[in-house]
């Protein structure tokens, strides 16, 4: 009957994601039942169960080891592969020992926190978000998305529709239908409207006048010289000053003789020019589709 003693178990280096290995490191010191180092090589199967008693392991190998002078290491991993994932959630949690034909050493060996960390290194945490594989959560190909760059990402090119359009959704129908001329780069487009009244009459029926009142209307202010005076041989002006004159013709009916009409037809106008920003401030940012 053989007797092991650990002596480190499931310590691994300092290793960066990339690097964690799919092995566990096991140290130990292997004696016979009468304490008598082991020395020469001896079969070993080593077993990860997820609790103190189960019946069977979720994972395990058999290895050839050398042991000098009781003293041994292996990596648990190395023969047959080891999926980290085993220790996802606190499982795999114990590790059991049989040495030759022995019966496996009670009792078994509580593993250390270091695969579980490996575990993690490897991102085995994330191999689901919230149930979803990667592939569920990938983007999906024809996806427009906009991007605050000059080029588009890999796997994406420019969404030429868009350029220079404003987006709206669409109601089931005429997808990537366009509407109007794209704006150019930056553009602050300028418009303007016509407005043509059409010509109008007024009545002929019966005799009529017309109250005509002008306005009120002010002058100019010309300079005008108000005073002279004459001292000795030589003459100076007191001064001179601005004015204007209100006048206010009087309000005039005309005559009521006759019936007539009149014809009134107001000039087409045009209204002053409106910019793109007055009603849609917008910001460029580059649309890409997914490949």
């Amino acid at each position: 009957m053989y007797r092991f003693i650990p002596i480190i178990i499931l310590a691994l280096p300092t290793l960066t994601a990339a690097q964690a290995p799919a092995i566990v490191p096991v140290q130990g010191f292997l004696t016979d039942s009468a304490g008598t180092p082991i020395d020469g090589t001896v079969t070993v199967r080593f077993g990860f169960y997820d609790g103190p008693s189960d019946p069977s392991p979720v994972y395990s190998e058999s290895q050839e080891v050398e042991v000098d002078e009781g003293f041994f290491d292996v990596y648990v991993g190395s023969v047959d592969a080891l999926d980290l994932s085993i220790f996802d959630g606190g499982g795999a949690a114990y590790l059991g020992i049989q040495v030759e034909s022995d019966a496996e050493m009670s009792p078994r060996i509580p593993v250390g926190t270091v695969p579980f960390a490996a575990y993690a290194e490897r991102s085995g945490d994330a191999q689901t978000i919230r149930g979803q594989s990667p592939a569920d959560l990938a983007v999906p190909s024809g996806a427009i998305m906009m991007f605050n760059r000059d080029s588009c990402p890999d796997g994406w090119t420019p969404y030429a529709p868009a350029l220079g359009r404003a987006i709206v959704g669409s109601t089931g129908t005429g997808v990537e239908r366009t509407v109007g001329t794209r704006l150019s780069n930056a553009e602050n487009r300028t418009h303007t409207h016509l407005v043509d009244p059409p010509i109008a009459s007024t009545s002929i029926s019966g005799s009529h006048s017309h109250l005509v009142d002008p306005l009120p209307v002010r002058t100019g202010r010309p300079d005008l010289t108000t005073m002279s005076l004459r001292l000795g041989s030589s003459s100076t002006w007191a001064g001179h000053y601005r004015h204007t004159h209100q006048v206010d013709i009087p309000s005039t009916r005309s005559s009521t003789e006759g019936s007539h009409s009149h014809r009134v037809d107001i000039p087409r106008v045009r209204s002053a020019g409106g910019y793109t920003s007055d009603v849609m401030p917008y910001i460029q940012l580059l649309l890409c589709q997914k490949l």
